[in-house]
C-alpha cells in the first residue's frame, strides 16, 4: 500500500541477510515515531492541523522552530493514509486514528477491533463489502442502536495537490444506502474509487489489502495469479504493461516456433514426396522420348500405308483378272444344266395347270368325308361313354356289396357293445386329483423361486465377500513390499491423499505432462540415520503434497480432486517453480564440512527431480546442513557468524535469526522426534494381525455361504425331482380320465350311432337294387351308337 515504506532485504558478500543499511534502519527508529495527540478523539476533524504534501505541521512551531522536546516527523507518501476517523461504526462509537508515514501495526486481544479498522478503511475508500469476506450489507457495519455511521479517511495529498484530500462516507442503516463526500463536496463511488486508485491504492488486490476473512483465498492462488497481483501492488503501470507485452511476445514466439515446425514438417514431407516420385519423372521423361518416336513414325505413316494400299491394288487387279476367266470356264461348263433346268420349269407349269382346273372337286370330296367322319366320331363318343358307364356300375355295385358286409358287421358289433354294462366314470375325483397334484407342483415352483433368489443373493454377497478378502491379501502383500509400506504409511496421514493418487494412477491418460505422487511414497532417504532430521524439517502438508509438471494438469487436478464430488481438503497440490539445479546451497562442501556437517539435508534425499524441487521450494533442504554428531562450541560460535541459518546436529535443530542493524542474533533449538515415515521398520504388526483377522472372518463367511450354497442346490434338486414325478401321476391321471370319459360318451351315443348305420345300410342296398336297371340302360345306348356308326360308314362308301 502507498502508506507502507518497504525495507528491502539484500544479500552481503558473506550470504547473510541485512536490511538495505544500518543508517536507514536507526533513523527509522527515531525519525519515524509519531506525533502525540492530546485532544480527545471526538473533537472535529477541523481542529487538526492543515496537511500540505503529505507532511504535518506540529502544533508547538512557532516561526519555523520547534522546541528540543518534540518529535519531528516524516513526510507521508501521497496516498498513504494520514488520518482515520469512525463515528458509530461496527464497535467504535468516536474513534480517531492517526497512522504514521511507515509500517504500522495495529495491537491487541480479539474482539477490540482491529478488523473493524480494516473494514473501515475498505469501505471509506469506495469499496464494497464483498472485499472484506465478512457482511454483505452496508446496514451491518452500522452500531448496534444508531441508524448511520459515518467513516473519514484523509489521504496523503500528491505533489498536484495543495492540500490533502479527504474522503468522508456516511452509511445509512436504513436501505443499506450511503453518500460519499470528497472535501466536503458530495461526489460519487465511482469518483471516490478512482481517486483512491490514482494513488495506485488497490483494494481488490489480495497482495496489497488481505482481510484476514481472505487469508485462504489468497492461499489458493497460483503462482501466476501471485506475481500479476504483485505486479499490480508494487510494480509501476509501465512495468505490468511490459510483462504483458513479454507474454504477448511470448506467445507470438510460440506461435512463430510452431509454425514453424509446421513449415519444416511440410517441408520433410515435400523433400520424401519429391524423392518418392523422383522414379515416376523418371519414367515420364522416357515416356516423352517414346511419345516423341512415335510422333515420327506417324508422320512417316501415309508413305507406308500408301505403298501397302499400292500394293494391294496390284493384287487385286491380277484376282480380278484370274476370277473373270474362272466364270468364263464356269459359264462353258454349266451351259448343259441350264438347259435340262429350263425342261424341269416347263413341265411343272404344264402340272399346275393340271392341278388348278381339278382342285375344286377334290375340296367339296374332303368337306363330305369330313362331315361323315365328325358324326361318326360323336356316336363313337356316345358309345363309348356308356361302356365307361356300365364299367363304373360295375365297380360301384362292387364297392357296395364291401360296404354292406362291412356295415352288417359294425351293427353287430354295436349291438354287442349295447348289450355289456357301461365303464363307470367319476369327473369330479379325477379334477380333485389333477388339483391336488397341481397345487404340489405349485408349491414346489413357489419354495423353488425362493431358493434360486436366495442362492443369487448368496452368489452376490459372496463375490462382494471375494472381492473384499482380495482387497485385504493385496493390502497385507503390500505390507511386506516397499512401495505398500510407503503407502499404508500414507494412509495414515491422509486417507484422502492415498485415494486421490490411485486416481491419479487410473487417469494418467488424461494428464499432459507428468504427476508425481507424494514424497512419503515418491521420495527415500539414502541414508537412515538422516530421517530424523527429513521429517523434523517437512510438513504433513510436504509429506502428502502432489507435484505436477505443466500448468493445465495442475488446474485439472484440483477441479477434480478440491471439486465435487471428491472434495478432498488434506493435502495440497503443487508444482516445481523451478528446476532441481535452481535451488543451490548458501555455502560450498569444505566450508560445510569445516563446520563439521556431513552435507545439506538435501544431499540425502533421493526422488523424482521435481518432486525434491517441489520439497527445496517450500521446506528449503538446501539451505539446512545435518550432521549426526553434536557441534563443538566453536563450531557454533563460528556458525553465528556463516551464512547458515538452519542446521540439524545429533537430535537437535538449530534455527538462527540475525539482525544486522542491531549485530545480534537468536538461535532457536528444538529436539527431533523420531521418525515415522522414511524408516526400515516393519509395519505396525498390529495392522498385519488386523488384516489376517479380517482374512480369516471373510474366509469363514465365504465358507458358510458355500454350506448354505450346497444346501440349497440339494434341496432345488430333490424340489425339481418332485415336481417331475408330481407331473408324471398328473398326466397319468388326465389319460385315465380321457380315456373313460371317452368310453362312456361312446357307450352313450351306441344307439344313434346304430341307426346312422342302419340308414346307411338301407340306401346302399336301394342302390344295389337299382344297378341292374341303369346297366342294361348304358347297353341299349351303346348298341344304338354302333348301328348308327355303321349306318354312317355305308352311307359314305356309297
Amino acid at each position: 500500500m502507498p502508506g507502507l515504506v518497504p525495507r528491502r532485504r539484500k544479500r552481503t558478500p558473506e550470504g547473510s541477510v541485512d536490511e538495505e543499511n544500518s543508517d536507514a534502519a536507526s533513523s527509522s527508529s527515531t525519525g519515524s515515531k509519531r506525533a502525540r495527540y492530546d485532544r480527545d478523539a471526538s473533537e472535529e476533524s477541523s481542529a487538526t492541523p492543515v496537511q500540505t504534501h503529505g507532511h504535518r505541521k506540529p502544533s508547538g512551531a512557532r516561526n519555523g522552530y520547534h522546541d528540543e522536546d518534540e518529535y519531528t516527523e516524516e513526510p507521508h507518501q501521497p496516498g498513504s493514509i494520514v488520518r482515520v476517523k469512525l463515528n458509530n461504526f461496527v464497535t467504535y462509537t468516536a474513534a480517531e486514528f492517526h497512522p504514521g508515514p511507515s509500517l504500522n501495526m495495529v495491537i491487541g486481544p480479539n474482539g477490540t477491533g482491529k478488523s473493524t479498522l480494516v473494514c473501515a478503511i475498505c469501505l471509506g475508500l469506495g469499496w464494497s463489502p464483498l472485499n472484506l469476506g465478512r457482511a454483505k450489507e452496508l446496514g451491518e457495519f452500522v452500531k448496534h442502536g444508531s441508524r448511520e455511521a459515518e467513516i473519514e479517511i484523509e489521504l496523503a495529498a500528491a505533489k498536484n495537490q495543495s492540500t490533502n484530500p479527504v474522503i468522508r462516507r456516511v452509511i445509512k442503516k436504513d436501505g443499506n444506502k450511503s453518500v460519499f463526500y470528497i472535501n466536503g463536496r458530495q461526489s460519487t463511488q465511482k469518483e471516490v474509487v478512482r481517486l483512491a486508485k490514482s494513488f495506485a491504492i488497490q483494494i481488490d488486490n489480495l497482495c496489497q489489502f488481505l482481510p484476514q476473512d481472505r487469508v485462504a483465498e489468497f492461499a489458493g492462488l497460483t503462482p501466476i495469479d501471485l506475481l500479476r497481483e504483485t505486479q499490480r501492488a508494487a510494480a509501476p503501470d509501465e512495468m505490468v504493461q511490459w510483462h504483458e507485452q513479454l507474454k504477448d511476445l511470448r506467445k507470438e514466439e510460440k506461435r512463430v516456433e510452431i509454425e514453424q515446425r509446421n513449415e519444416q514438417g511440410l517441408l520433410t514431407q515435400l523433400q520424401a514426396k519429391q524423392n518418392a516420385t523422383r522414379e515416376d519423372v523418371e519414367r515420364w521423361h522416357q515416356r516423352q522420348e517414346l511419345i516423341m518416336k512415335a510422333q515420327a513414325l506417324e508422320k512417316c505413316k501415309p508413305i507406308i500405308e500408301m505403298r501397302l494400299l499400292k500394293r494391294q491394288v496390284d493384287e487385286i487387279k491380277a484376282e480380278r483378272q484370274s476370277v473373270k476367266q474362272e466364270l468364263q470356264q464356269l459359264e462353258r461348263e454349266v451351259a448343259p444344266a441350264r438347259e435340262a433346268q429350263e425342261d424341269q420349269e416347263l413341265y411343272r407349269n404344264t402340272i399346275d395347270q393340271v392341278l388348278k382346273h381339278r382342285k375344286p372337286e377334290v375340296d367339296r370330296t374332303q368337306k363330305s368325308a369330313d362331315a361323315f367322319i365328325t358324326k361318326i366320331k360323336a356316336e363313337q363318343d356316345v358309345g363309348a361313354e356308356a361302356s365307361n358307364q356300365i364299367n363304373v356300375e360295375k365297380e360301384s355295385e362292387k364297392e357296395r356289396r364291401q360296404d354292406t358286409k362291412r356295415l352288417e358287421q359294425a351293427i353287430a358289433q354295436i349291438e354287442r357293445d349295447m348289450q355289456q354294462a357301461p365303464v363307470e366314470f367319476d369327473g369330479t375325483a379325477y379334477n380333485d386329483r389333477k388339483a391336488q397334484l397341481s397345487r404340489k407342483i405349485r408349491d414346489n415352483d413357489d419354495r423353488t423361486g425362493e431358493i434360486r433368489a436366495e442362492m443369487t443373493t448368496i452368489a452376490s454377497t459372496a463375490n462382494e465377500l471375494k472381492a473384499k478378502m482380495q482387497a485385504k491379501v493385496n493390502a497385507r502383500a503390500n505390507l511386506d513390499s516397499q512401495s505398500g509400506q510407503q503407502e499404508s504409511k500414507l494412509k495414515k496421514l491422509s486417507e484422502e491423499a492415498v485415494t486421490a493418487w490411485r486416481w491419479v494412477q487410473g487417469n494418467r491418460h488424461k494428464f499432459k505432462g507428468e504427476i508425481f505422487g507424494p514424497p512419503v511414497i515418491t521420495c527415500t532417504v539414502s541414508d537412515k540415520s538422516f530421517a530424523d532430521a527429513l521429517e523434523n524439517r517437512l510438513q504433513k502438508v510436504d509429506l502428502t503434497a502432489f507435484t505436477c509438471t505443466e500448468e493445465e494438469d495442475l488446474q485439472f487436478l484440483q477441479e477434480n480432486l478440491y471439486g465435487a464430488p471428491n472434495n478432498f481438503k488434506e493435502f495440497s497440490i503443487r508444482t516445481a517453480p523451478q528446476p532441481l539445479a535452481y535451488y543451490r546451497p548458501p555455502a560450498s562442501r569444505e566450508e560445510l564440512q569445516r563446520y563439521g556437517f556431513e552435507g545439506w539435508l538435501l544431499d540425502f534425499v533421493q526422488g523424482p527431480e521435481p518432486v525434491v524441487a517441489m520439497l527445496c521450494e517450500n521446506a528449503k533442504l538446501q539451505l539446512t546442513a545435518v550432521t549426526r554428531n553434536q557441534l563443538s562450541d566453536t563450531q557454533f560460535q563460528a556458525l553465528q557468524d556463516s551464512r547458515i541459518n538452519g542446521w540439524i546436529a545429533g537430535k537437535e535443530s538449530f534455527q538462527t535469526t540475525r539482525r544486522r542493524e542491531y549485530g545480534a542474533s537468536s538461535t532457536k533449538v528444538s529436539a527431533l522426534k523420531p521418525a515415522r515415515i522414511f524408516t526400515d521398520k516393519p509395519v505396525d504388526a498390529e495392522e498385519k494381525r488386523q488384516l489376517d483377522d479380517a482374512i480369516r472372518d471373510i474366509r469363514r463367511e465365504i465358507d458358510e455361504l458355500k454350506d448354505r450354497h450346497t444346501q440349497l442346490k440339494e434341496e432345488l434338486a430333490q424340489l425339481r425331482e418332485q415336481s417331475q414325478q408330481y407331473a408324471v401321476e398328473r398326466n397319468e391321471v388326465e389319460k385315465e380320465k380321457s380315456a373313460k370319459q371317452k368310453a362312456y360318451n361312446d357307450w352313450k351315443v351306441l344307439p344313434n350311432k346304430k341307426a346312422n348305420k342302419e340308414d346307411e345300410l338301407r340306401r346302399l342296398q336301394e342302390l344295389m337294387a337299382d344297378t341292374s336297371r341303369r346297366i342294361l340302360e348304358h347297353k341299349n345306348t351303346l348298341e344304338k351308337s354302333a348301328l348308327k356308326v355303321a349306318s354312317l360308314t355305308l352311307e359314305y362308301a356309297a
